[in-house]
């Protein structure tokens, strides 16, 4: 590719993000999706950085403290599951002659991204990297202030290496604004159990309650014959070879959304016709909203899994505006603890819960939960030692609808702090 093909595609991906950042109608995003499939990979979407002004802080405050949860960047498939699934049926197919041109094409592509993942599953990719030096350097750039020469930031990571160098690399991206801050770096079973993703055993998972809603739906909305027909030459016997078409499909769908992620930068999602595509993208949609966020339906399990989380934020803010010890807290870890508390805490967008048929286009996994998202409390005291707040969503300032704000999007923190606690059953 040469490099005036290389910027036309970045510009071209840099403004679709842009207008995918907006208030998405669903003919909106429909469109994106024809000009760029890759938009349709729900939460293995990259996270894109769309630059925005900020709103300065009302007179006489000043940034003094960050509390921070981020999701891990673009990683491999977390495991061989699909790849199990799928490589096998395709492979066989071809031997026999079974494979449409569009499926040899897609074998071919999809050969390439699973080598690549080989020994690598579950791991961040380099694009991953990317994103949270990213995210750091900008955090850093944004709120001198907190980053100054005595800074000390305290890290906590999940277990999983993924989220471990993300860490890493949000670190090196704030060494590289500052005059390299101190770093406290934690991590292990305890922490992740307690808070970065608890997982209560006393409270009934939703995972067979969803798993029944999404094979319901997608069996009503989905054919079975329409990527029988499309990859291959003869249904009949590549439905011998597939067994039930639907858990097929959802296996390559997902394998699919992987490889734009990778450094073959593949868009494997393409070879899906687009009415299919819209289809697994829509059906993920309020697969994933009902399994992680907190719904009517599933409020106790997820409201467990939050709490811990909320609670771990108000206890260290209160430790850390009394002391000043640390100039920022960075928490790391899953798009599953993520969704729960932003959705408890009811951020604006993911404060209505809504019914599993109609999450889209209400709810977009696509933009809402992507790689990389991440929630940043920014604090800010004034020489009287009032102390305000803003939350900032992949690093946009958003809203807390539940609370009225003191100015724009600055919060009272004693009172944010007492909804939490409240949220939290105290």
């Amino acid at each position: 590719m040469g490099p005036g093909v290389f910027f036309m595609k970045k510009v071209v991906i840099v403004f679709l993000t842009a207008i995918l950042a907006a208030n998405l109608t669903a003919q909106d995003f429909a469109e994106l999706v024809r000009k760029d499939p890759s938009l349709a990979a729900g939460n293995l979407c990259p996270y894109e950085y769309i630059e925005t002004a900020l709103t300065p802080a009302p007179k006489g405050f000043h940034p003094v403290y960050v509390s921070h949860y981020g999701r891990h960047g673009s990683r491999y498939l977390s495991d061989s599951k699909d790849v199990d699934a799928v490589l096998p049926v395709i492979a066989a197919a071809d031997s026999l002659g079974l494979l449409s041109q569009t499926g040899k094409d897609l074998y071919r592509d999809l050969r390439t991204v699973i080598a690549e993942m080989d020994g690598m599953y579950g791991m961040l990719t380099s694009r991953g990297a990317r994103e949270h030096f990213g995210i750091g350097s900008r955090l850093a750039g944004r709120f001198p202030e907190v980053f100054d020469d005595n800074a000390r930031i305290r890290a906590v990571s999940s277990i999983y290496p993924r989220c471990l160098l993300s860490m890493a690399n949000m670190v090196m991206g704030i060494n590289s604004e500052t005059d390299d801050v101190k770093v406290d770096f934690i991590t292990g079973d305890r922490y992740f159990a307690e808070y970065i993703y608890h997982r209560p055993e006393d409270v009934e998972s939703p995972k067979k309650g969803v798993a029944a809603m999404h094979y319901e739906h997608r069996s009503r909305v989905s054919g079975p014959d329409v990527m029988t027909g499309h990859l291959f030459n003869d249904r009949e016997k590549a439905l011998a070879l597939i067994g039930d078409p639907h858990e097929f499909e959802f296996s390559l769908y997902r394998l699919c959304s992987i490889g734009h992620l990778t450094d073959s930068g593949i868009v494997l999602l393409k070879y899906f016709p687009y009415d299919q595509l819209m289809v697994n993208f829509l059906v993920n949609n309020s697969r994933f909203y009902y399994r992680y966020a907190v719904t009517e339906q599933f409020k106790e399990y997820q409201t467990a899994v939050a709490r811990p989380l909320l609670k771990d934020f108000v206890s260290k803010a209160d430790e850390v505006l009394e002391s000043g010890y640390y100039a920022a807290d960075l928490r790391f870890g899953h798009d599953t603890a993520l969704l729960p508390l932003v959705t408890l805490i009811e951020i604006e967008g993911m404060e209505n819960c809504l019914p599993y048929e109609d999450v889209y286009p209400s709810w977009n996994i696509s933009t809402q939960i992507c790689m990389g998202s991440n929630l940043q409390m920014i604090f800010y005291r004034n020489k009287s030692g009032k102390i305000l707040v803003k939350f900032m969503y992949n690093e946009k300032e958003t809203m807390l609808p539940a609370l009225e704000a003191v100015s724009g999007p600055y919060y009272d923190w004693p009172a944010v702090r007492k909804h939490f606690l409240t949220l939290c059953g105290e």
